[in-house]
């Protein structure tokens, strides 16, 4: 085999490197965008369920109202009077200030992920004009320097407003998003657990108080009446 044949041959196995990672990372970005859209829903429901304590109501009930309100910053920002409101679980209101600007920043990337698209990127296009004859170390790092080479998720090309006009995303920007979401959860769980006994506490007391009044009227039956 001569040089232009080993060359080429390099060049040929290459390319299919480049094809094989590209197909895995859009693979890997379609789970990842799966999963992220899934966090997100879960995160919502125990926001439902912080939102039921605060008012004393079935989740189900305030899963019908929330739902029905399509601004999440809305659900932030009814959740937050709520706990200003309620002076038994007002101390915990700077805790969830806290996740809720957090779920503020990152509910701009969740848009993202539930409306953008997929682009492929352009590897392979830039791979096919690139021939034994014409390749230098200079022109292939420029063009792939310079391209969106690999997937990453972007609005329609018809999507023109302005707030889009930003770099697409990236798989890695995809893990972080999820790692910073499971964060909040896990602070959110925090926040339940510390909500639980003020929310409980005068239903266990009521509860008590029952069984004490039942305790007493059984007493009562069994004593028996004294003859006049």
């Amino acid at each position: 085999m001569d040089e232009e044949e080993e060359v080429r041959k390099e060049l040929e196995e290459f390319k299919a490197d480049i094809d094989r990672t590209a197909a895995e990372m859009a693979a890997r970005m379609h789970q990842a965008i799966g999963r992220s859209i899934t966090d997100w829903s879960q995160m919502e429901g125990i926001l439902v369920h912080i939102a039921s304590w605060l008012l004393d109501s079935q989740t189900n009930k305030v899963g019908l109202v929330l739902y029905s309100i399509n601004g999440f910053h809305t659900w932030l920002s009814i959740i937050d009077e709520l706990f200003a409101m309620d002076p038994n679980f007002s101390p915990l209101r700077s805790d969830w200030i806290k996740i809720a600007k957090r779920l503020r920043e990152l509910n701009d990337v969740r848009v993202r992920l539930a409306h953008h698209g997929l682009e492929q990127g352009r590897a392979l296009e830039l791979l096919e004009n690139i021939t034994p004859e014409n390749i230098t170390l200079e022109t292939f790092e420029n063009d792939f320097r310079s391209a969106e080479v690999f997937p990453s998720l972007k609005p329609h090309e018809n999507d023109t407003r302005m707030k889009w006009k930003k770099k697409a995303i990236s798989l890695d920007e995809i893990v972080t998003f999820q790692e910073q979401l499971f964060e909040v959860i896990e602070t959110m769980t925090t926040l339940m657990s510390q909500m639980g006994p003020i929310y409980l506490g005068p239903k266990k007391k009521l509860v008590a108080k029952i069984k004490e009044l039942q305790q007493k009227v059984a007493q009562h039956e069994q004593t028996p009446l004294k003859s006049q």
